[in-house]
């Protein structure tokens, strides 16, 4: 009789996060995702997002660098076509995320 050997646990990796973001901006699902699941993401992103909202200017291109929410899903939102262009900027698309990045913190 052979006796299985118990699976190793697979740890996460923690992630290192940085501003800028190295790779491309994410939409608003995806960056909600993250925030929600991806160990250490949250802890990183809601103190920046904070200096964002109060005019940092480097917080405000590390925000833009991991933020970049698609027309679709700002019209989704029930943002009208005619607004979706500020609503890319940080302050503003940053309010859409702020509260999940403050609850996962």
């Amino acid at each position: 009789m052979t006796i299985k050997k118990p699976a190793k646990k697979r740890r996460k990796k923690k992630l290192d996060f940085t501003c800028d973001n190295p790779g491309r901006p994410f939409g608003l699902k995806t960056l909600r995702d993250m925030l929600e699941h991806t160990p250490g993401f949250a802890t990183f992103f809601f103190p920046v997002l904070k200096d964002a909202m109060n005019s940092n200017g480097d917080a405000i291109r590390c925000v833009n660098s991991y933020l970049a929410p698609s027309d679709t899903e700002l019209m989704e939102l029930g943002i009208p076509a005619a607004q979706i262009e500020n609503y890319r900027r940080c302050t503003d698309s940053s309010l859409l995320v702020v509260v999940l990045a403050q609850q996962n913190f």
